[in-house]
């Protein structure tokens, strides 16, 4: 459920894009718009209802549904990393899971058994210590 604002974002331009579409068509078939150009009625001033309407329609998507899906959707995934324990994102020792950090004292490699919200967090991180010439001068363990 806390997904589904952001699906609903995914699918608003289309949602918009067709009922502009239908409308144009339904009027068309009806030779409305037809009528209304012989009549001296200019093509902005039909087409001036749909406008107003799309602006309004994605300043809504971007003003409330946007915020709300990305705040439900964060939410979401905090909810799947507790309840997973850690064990969502575990790193298996084919994927490299170790980065090098290049220092101004020497470099440091830090490794992890999982990484979690969205690489935020590591579980079990392991930090080896380098000086310049590359020998390990300290390692340090957290949880």
């Amino acid at each position: 459920g806390l997904r589904m604002p952001m699906i609903m974002l995914q699918t608003v331009p289309f949602v918009g894009l067709f009922s502009a579409m239908a409308t144009l068509v339904s009027l068309n078939r009806r030779y409305e718009l037809v009528i209304a150009r012989s009549a001296g009625v200019s093509a902005w001033q039909f087409l001036l209802p749909c406008c107003i309407g799309a602006l309004l329609f994605g300043a809504v998507s971007v003003g409330v549904i946007n915020p709300l899906a990305a705040h439900a959707f964060s939410l979401s995934e905090q909810i799947e990393t507790q309840l997973r324990s850690g064990k969502s994102n575990t790193v298996s020792a084919d994927a490299a899971p170790w980065i090098r950090q290049k220092t101004s004292s020497g470099d440091t490699i830090i490794g992890a058994r999982a990484i979690l919200d969205q690489g935020l967090e590591m579980a079990d991180a392991v930090f080896f210590i380098l000086d310049q010439q590359g020998n390990i001068v300290e390692r340090k363990d957290a949880a």
